[in-house]
């Protein structure tokens, strides 16, 4: 049996398009997460947009090392990426302010999450500003989803059980009454307040998470400078 070959995650982004397809690629993101597949699955969920491609790579372990990660995947590009995220929770990481402050100065976007990437979930039903512990989240987001199932009648979600790798998870929450929308506003709210009462001390940031950055930008929302750069490649490609 042949071995199979370890490939790059531009080399797997690129077998999901078209040459034509790729040839109309003007923006490109990238995506380091810790999480091997709650990140990921999530945010490969997202509709595509025509003209931006969105490389997504998961399992990276601890903050520091999701950073580093993104920073060597950056640098080795064949195809430079035009934005570089890192996506990584607190938990009970000792690393995590240093990795924050260490993407800061790599240029290196963060959605971080304080304690836990699910807490961008719960954000979805709810407006939380007292902080939570990590394993809290799993009760509240499945009462949610089931309490919205009931309410819009849809019998698939009734017993719902959140489970890490579903791949589902933001139809989801939106079917069961999630609304986006107001995740962004309460996150952005609670984020510029932590901000207000803690400076630069991270850890203290809680409840909190800037995963409602990333999202937007998928969403193509208020990412001026991304959007500039896409019309600039298109207009010199003309």
């Amino acid at each position: 049996m042949a071995k199979r070959k370890n490939f790059s995650p531009e080399i797997r982004e690129k077998t999901r398009r078209t040459a034509t397809e790729d040839r109309n690629i003007r923006g490109r993101i990238l995506i380091v997460c810790e999480g091997k597949e709650t990140e990921p699955n999530y945010f490969n969920s997202f509709p595509r947009r025509d003209n931006v491609s969105v490389v997504t790579y998961g399992g990276e372990g601890c903050p520091s090392q999701v950073v580093e990660k993104a920073s060597e995947l950056r640098d080795n590009a064949q195809i430079p990426y035009d934005v570089v995220w890192a996506v990584f929770d607190k938990d009970n990481f000792p690393d995590f302010k240093t990795a924050i402050d260490a993407a800061h100065e790599k240029e290196i976007r963060c959605a971080w999450s304080n304690e836990a990437f699910e807490l961008w979930f719960l954000y979805h039903f709810e407006n939380p500003t007292n902080p939570i512990s990590r394993d809290k989240y799993k009760g509240r987001i499945e009462n949610h989803v089931q309490q919205g199932a009931k309410k819009q009648k849809l019998s698939q979600y009734q017993k719902f059980s959140y489970q890490k790798n579903d791949k589902n998870i933001r139809r989801t929450l939106l079917d069961c009454g999630g609304n986006e929308d107001n995740a962004i506003k309460w996150a952005e709210k609670q984020a510029q307040e932590q901000s207000e009462w803690h400076g630069e001390k991270w850890d203290d940031h809680n409840p909190c998470t800037m995963v409602y950055l990333l999202v937007k930008q998928l969403l193509g929302e208020k990412d001026e400078a991304f959007k500039r750069k896409i019309s600039k490649n298109y207009n010199k490609d003309e």
